[in-house]
């Protein structure tokens, strides 16, 4: 396995610690990982494809939720990390699609652990199968933020913000989904774990900024599976 990542930071000292973590991780294994480092944000070589892209936050020239955008703009499902020193940042991050969000203030232990769930997503073959009156579309898990139910039909939102119709129950499609970080609330949503933002106030805030309110039943359950998924 090839990986093609780009680090970004104005910080040359973290820039090493990153490139020498990431060496050190693939050492021994059979992923093979080529860096490209840039302390310049406005640099036009950062906007090639690369597999992976970790963007520091705190820049002068141009943040990196400014260049995550015009990553987005050109890459959408490019695969982000953030690092920052700032940790009230991460719910911002997340608002962006990010990958993970790593703290400069432990940066190796963070950086570590979402280069193992990145190497460990490219390995699953999570995908989902949907049937409507048009066809057959495989959609992969990642990319789905929700399902909800309507009358007899369920609804899938991705986060490219179209959706799939399909006629099938809710529990049928969470029976499907059993093993790949769905969570069922209440009566009519299957929210994908992966998209939660935040959980507060009974209430989940997801990627796409809806909101979903949690039954008081369900509320500790969800919260627990919430950050058990997010720790992994």
């Amino acid at each position: 396995m090839i990986i093609q990542c780009a680090v970004v930071d104005d910080n040359l000292n973290d820039i090493r610690i990153i490139k020498d973590t990431l060496l050190s991780l693939c050492r021994g294994t059979d992923i093979s990982i080529q860096i490209q480092s840039f302390h310049n944000p406005l640099n036009t070589e950062i906007l090639m494809p690369f597999s992976l892209y970790i963007l520091d936050i705190d820049m002068p020239e141009m943040n990196g939720f400014e260049l995550a955008g015009r990553i987005y703009e050109k890459y959408p499902d490019a695969v982000v990390i953030f690092c920052t020193m700032h940790d009230n940042l991460v719910y911002d991050s997340f608002r962006l699609n990010a990958f993970y969000f790593i703290r400069k203030n432990s940066l190796s232990e963070d950086l570590s652990y979402a280069v193992g769930k990145y190497v460990s997503s490219l390995q699953r073959k999570d995908s989902y199968i949907v049937r409507t009156s048009e066809g057959i579309a495989k959609v992969p898990v990642e990319k789905i933020i929700y399902f909800e139910v309507a009358h007899n039909d369920v609804y899938m939102h991705l986060n490219d913000n179209s959706e799939f119709r399909e006629r099938k129950s809710l529990q049928k499609v969470a029976e499907e989904l059993s093993s790949t970080g769905f969570v069922q609330i209440g009566k009519s949503f299957l929210v994908n774990l992966r998209h939660i933002v935040k959980i507060s106030a009974y209430k989940a805030v997801l990627s796409n900024d809806q909101v979903i309110s949690i039954p008081r039943s369900q509320y500790k359950t969800i919260y627990t599976k919430f950050l058990v998924y997010s720790s992994r």
